[in-house]
This record gives C-alpha cells, structure tokens and sequence, in this order.
C-alpha cells in the first residue's frame, strides 16, 4: 500500500545499506527530478579494532554490546565481517554518539575507526542452508525448526516482542511466511526464507531456509 501511494504521488523509492549486499537500509522517496546519491541515505561504516591475535568477536557480541551502551537496534544497519575484520554501518546522525560510546564489546577493549566506503570489506556468509519439512510456513514454527527451540518458546519470543519479520517487529506466532521474507529473533540470529518447494506425501511442507546464528 505503501509503494502505491508513492507511486500515485508521482515518486519513486530507492533503499540503500551502506553497500550494495546490505540487508538492512535506509530509504528515501524522491521526484522524477532528482536522483539521490549513496551519500544522501546518511550511513556512517565503522571498522572494529581488536585485537585479533588474541581474542575473537561474534555478531551476537558486538550487537549486544552496542545495545547495551544505550543505542537503539534502528540505528545499528549489517553488522559484517570477513573472518577477521568487523565492521558495521549505523545512522550518520547517531555516529558521534556510537563513537564515543561503544570501547568495548563483552570484555575485549575495542576502537571504533570510521571508514570510507570503499574500505567495506566483501562480507563472508555465515549462513547454514538447511532443507527441512515443517507442518505449516507460521512464523513459530519456522522458528522453532530453524533454532532447535520448542514451538511454546518459539511462540513465547515473538508474543513478548523479540522477533522481526522483514525488520518490523510482529506479536502474530500464525503469521505465514513466504519466500525471500527475513525472521530475525533478539539473541538467536536470523531465518531467510530461500525456497519452497511444496508439499511432501504426508502433506507436510518442504522449505530451503538460511539460518543465521549469531551466537557463533
């Protein structure tokens, strides 16, 4: 409803990450005159200084610790890295502020060092693709599935607030969900839906799912 409201008001819409693999991104609606730049979406990329040698940094670590300094989850966009750089985008207005908050991730003493765009590194994927069968495509019951949680606790997560759907946060455990939708659950990681591939002759639904697990 959204997009056709911009399109009837004659705009067009353009999403942007920080880098062209981003998931998560800022948008702005615009005339047919103008043409946004990268710079105009006000995305700030921060490298993670560690060190390395000696102790190693998890998604899970570093969005915890950001989270825990006081600074909203909207602000935060990719957390990436490339097995052994870190980096991660966040909102330019809240830049000084993430600077000069954020010293360490769990107990390891960091520096935030602000780079350029083409300092981006190329990110691995740390995802696991997993084809599974599941009773029906509920956002629970993927959940459940994707993390090895029971269907109560998985129903639990997203009725106490924890869990996104395409970064909106849902309180429905019935939900049905479709290909290229993203779950994200506070303190699990993230579930992308690859692929489904229909139904299997005990009717149940086969699925191709990326698994994200930010614990690791």
């Amino acid at each position: 409803m959204k997009r056709l409201l911009i399109d009837t008001m004659g705009l067009h819409l353009r999403r942007f990450g920080g880098f062209a693999e981003a998931e998560m991104k800022r948008a702005i609606a615009f005339p047919e005159y103008f043409t946004p730049t990268d710079g105009d979406f006000n995305i700030t990329a921060f490298q993670i200084d560690y060190p390395s040698k000696f102790a190693t940094l998890s998604h899970g670590q570093i969005l915890g610790s950001i989270m825990g300094a006081g600074i909203d989850r909207d602000v935060i966009g990719d957390i990436i890295t490339d097995g052994l750089n870190w980096q991660f985008m966040c909102e330019s207005e809240m830049a000084d502020y993430v600077h000069a908050q954020v010293d360490k991730i769990g107990k390891i003493k960091v520096k935030l060092k602000e780079i350029d765009p083409e300092q981006i590194i190329h990110p691995t994927d740390e995802s696991e693709e997993v084809t599974t069968t599941v009773s029906s495509r509920r956002v629970d019951t993927l959940v459940s599935d994707g993390f090895h949680i029971s269907r109560h606790h998985a129903k639990e997560l997203v009725d106490g607030g924890q869990v996104r759907i395409n970064w909106v946060t849902s309180d429905r455990p019935d939900l049905e969900l479709s290909i290229k939708d993203i779950v994200s659950v506070r303190g699990f990681g993230r579930i992308v839906i690859k692929d489904i591939l229909g139904m299997t002759k005990k009717d149940k639904i086969r699925i191709v799912i990326d698994v994200y697990n930010r614990n690791k």
